[in-house]
């Protein structure tokens, strides 16, 4: 004779939350190495007057006083 309880410690809940826990961690370790890596572009621009030009640059757009800015767009359309 075989009983099976179900209840909030069964085998098919726990599996469902060991799951999600591995999911979470994944999530948190991605968080984490983003962090990292948001620290040492920070740092870097901190520290790097020509890398915070080259950002401001690409980013927004900025140019200097007498400088003529042209922005390439390319069309990612295919014509048929």
């Amino acid at each position: 004779m075989l009983m099976m309880f179900f209840d909030q410690n069964d085998w098919f809940t726990q599996h469902a939350r060991e799951q999600e826990l591995e999911q979470l961690q994944q999530k948190i370790d991605h968080i984490h190495s983003e962090k990292q890596r948001m620290e040492q572009e920070l740092a870097e621009l901190s520290n790097n007057p020509a890398q915070l030009e080259k950002l401001a640059r690409e980013k927004y757009h900025l140019k200097k006083e007498d400088e003529d800015l042209y922005l390439i767009v390319e069309d990612t359309l295919i014509n048929k």
